[in-house]
C-alpha cells in the first residue's frame, strides 16, 4: 500500500534535485528521484548518507 507524504525540501535539497533533473536526458518527476533517494537511504546503500541523531 502507497502511503503520500507531504514534506519541505531547502533551496540545497532543490538545487540537489535539480541538478539530478539536468543530468540525465530524459524528464525525471521530482517524486521519483526523492523515492529513489530515500529508498537508498533507508536500505543503507547511500554512499554519503549521514545520520541525524536528536540531542
Amino acid at each position: 500500500m502507497a502511503k503520500q507524504l507531504s514534506v519541505r525540501i531547502d533551496d540545497e535539497l532543490e538545487e540537489l534535485i535539480q541538478k539530478e533533473q539536468d543530468e540525465v536526458p530524459y524528464d525525471v518527476p521530482q517524486s521519483e528521484i526523492v523515492r529513489t533517494a530515500l529508498r537508498e537511504h533507508l536500505s543503507g546503500n547511500a554512499t554519503a548518507a549521514k545520520t541525524v541523531v536528536a540531542d
